[in-house]
């Protein structure tokens, strides 16, 4: 199923990648569990043929979301559009997790 996502993502060639938290557990999720099978060349997401995905740790601090641990996944030629550091970002919810965040804005 690992590959079969992969080389999905090969095949449509997305210029932009998006979801909710794909930043910070998707994408970092994906690429560990692709490790611990012992996939080396798994993650393979940039543009650039043979260049393999990486997670870097790093820390944000910022007035508005304070300090927080991120992620940092190297795919050249491709966006990641994680829409929880919008909504991080632009919202003051009382719970970001997506069934929260859903039922504020879909009113369901």
């Amino acid at each position: 199923m690992l590959r079969g996502w992969r080389d999905f993502v090969s095949e449509v060639d997305p210029d932009v990648i998006t979801g909710y938290n794909i930043v910070n557990f998707d994408l970092p999720y994906i690429i560990e569990r692709a490790e611990f099978l012992k996939d080396s060349q798994y993650a393979q997401f940039s543009r650039l043929k043979g260049v393999v995905s990486k997670i870097k740790q790093g820390t944000l601090s910022s007035k508005a979301l304070g300090m927080r641990d991120t992620k940092d996944i190297n795919m050249e030629g491709r966006i990641q559009f994680d829409m929880m550091t919008i909504i991080l970002r632009e919202h003051k919810l009382r719970s970001y997790s997506l069934n929260a965040v859903s039922a504020h804005f879909l009113g369901e």
